[in-house]
């Protein structure tokens, strides 16, 4: 895929040697259809839509192949006339507190004894957590003593450490733990947390010029397909070949830019002393523009997005955390700015040097693959 071909005569970027660890939900799904459908409304109402995440068959191709389209210094993926970038909305995001919760703190949330957390606590990988079978295990007792408040906690944290911020398979580690405990007492949104982890992994493997994704490949699945299918769990299974040519394809004119339904009326721009928006995750920190992503949010694109890559940070991994650069982070969220109407009339529109712009942009990153045929699949399946 990589060579030129036919009448194509620009030249294409190399591809790299990417992999994807899909979530295995099936366990999982088993769980959740013991909630009755009270039950599921209640669950809904606490822990949101996060069962829906259950349903999302993730084609692991598909997502190789769009991963081969990351702009690491926008973090964006480029493609031949226009951006995508995930994002987000709200505030009060999740804040590492540089430590675990405690024992007692997770013994009292999940009605565990401390002992036996002490038990099945499990160091694998150099990563502290418990494995998916204990979990699962205990869910099903909760359920069969009735215990639905607590079996609903367990099945939520059991989504956010396969599903939503999965490290090793079949495994829950404490960070995992940290995100969801800071949800469910102190209400902190988990979303920027997912954000920070997909745009660090695609920046990792990008810098080492391939590896695993492992980290948040459902919600990065969902994200991007739902810009271009009109319905994605009717999908029919693609190969390799045929998802490189699917996105090489795409161009603005085909992309599900904006749905009032997403009501969205300003937009996070800068938080604190940062010229951007910092990220915090799992797997490190890292800052986003959202300036690239202003169709997606219903506003239009009318010049080329500005990423000054001397305020540019990413750092990869907990262990390497610059306690400083935490501090500054919690504190810049606490003096967010958002703009609406100074971003111009709500349109999805471009303007022309922004997609001049954008045309030149890929032509000198160079795209993976080359686009052919059009197929109206693209749009419609």
């Amino acid at each position: 895929m990589g060579s030129n071909g036919g009448s194509n005569i620009t030249p294409l970027r190399k591809t790299l040697p990417l992999r994807v660890l899909k979530p295995g939900v099936s366990n999982i799904k088993n769980l959740a259809r013991k909630l009755k459908k009270v039950q599921r409304v209640i669950f809904m109402g606490k822990f949101r839509k996060i069962l829906d995440l259950l349903e999302v068959n993730v084609q692991v191709d598909a997502l190789t192949a769009l991963a081969q389209f990351y702009d690491p210094p926008f973090r964006c993926f480029t493609f031949k006339d226009f951006q995508l970038a995930p994002t987000l909305k709200g505030s009060k995001p999740y804040q590492y507190m540089e430590h675990y919760p405690s024992l007692k703190t997770i013994a009292e949330t999940f009605d565990i004894p401390i002992k036996e957390i002490e038990d099945n606590i499990t160091n694998k990988d150099n990563l502290i957590g418990f494995p998916i079978k204990y979990l699962e295990e205990k869910a099903v007792n909760l359920a069969r003593d009735g215990k639905w408040d607590t079996f609903m906690d367990v099945l939520a944290l059991i989504i956010y450490g396969i599903v939503l911020f999965p490290t090793i398979k079949d495994f829950v580690d404490f960070m995992a733990i940290d995100v969801f405990l800071d949800y469910k007492h102190r209400g902190e949104n988990p979303v920027p947390a997912v954000l920070a982890n997909i745009y660090c992994t695609l920046d990792f493997r990008h810098e080492k010029e391939g590896g695993l994704i492992h980290y948040c490949s459902t919600i990065l699945y969902f994200w991007f397909f739902k810009h271009i299918f009109q319905d994605m769990h009717q999908l029919r299974t693609k190969s390799k070949k045929e998802w490189a040519n699917v996105i090489a394809n795409l161009n603005e004119r085909t992309i599900q830019w904006y749905s009032r339904s997403q009501d969205i009326n300003e937009v996070i721009c800068r938080c604190g002393v940062f010229v951007d928006v910092p990220l915090m995750g799992t797997k490190g920190c890292i800052n986003y523009s959202p300036y690239v992503a202003l169709r997606q949010l219903g506003y239009p694109m009318t010049k080329p997005p500005i990423m000054d890559v001397t305020k540019s940070f990413v750092i990869h991994g907990r262990d390497v955390y610059d306690a400083s650069l935490l501090r500054r982070i919690r504190k810049s969220w606490g003096d967010v700015v958002r703009r609406g109407q100074e971003l111009g009339p709500r349109s999805c529109g471009i303007g022309e040097e922004y997609h001049n712009w954008v045309k030149k942009r890929a032509l000198e990153v160079k795209l993976p693959f080359h686009s052919t045929i059009i197929t109206s699949e693209v749009v419609t399946t």
